[in-house]
């Protein structure tokens, strides 16, 4: 998932990791997983907000040069 940086700050990222966590506790999986560029303070502050805790970093998965860091979140609807 991405927002264009024209369209950052509207709440649209909050929206789509919801929508994402719903769909994720509907079909019962037990954990979910984002992706976020190590250097996306942004990004990593929402990960954190809405449960996720960062797991492990990958080098260069994306692109040659960035690091990413791996979040997890469990399906709390199974806790």
């Amino acid at each position: 998932l991405g927002v264009k940086k024209k369209y950052r700050g509207q709440g649209i990222g909050t929206d789509l990791v919801k929508i994402f966590i719903g769909v994720m506790e509907e079909k019962n999986y037990p954990n979910m997983f984002i992706m976020t560029s190590q250097c996306n303070t942004g990004a990593k502050r929402l990960d954190q907000a809405r449960g996720f805790q960062p797991k492990c970093l990958l080098h260069e998965v994306m692109r040659k040069g960035v690091s990413e860091l791996l979040f997890m979140r469990p399906n709390r609807k199974l806790a």
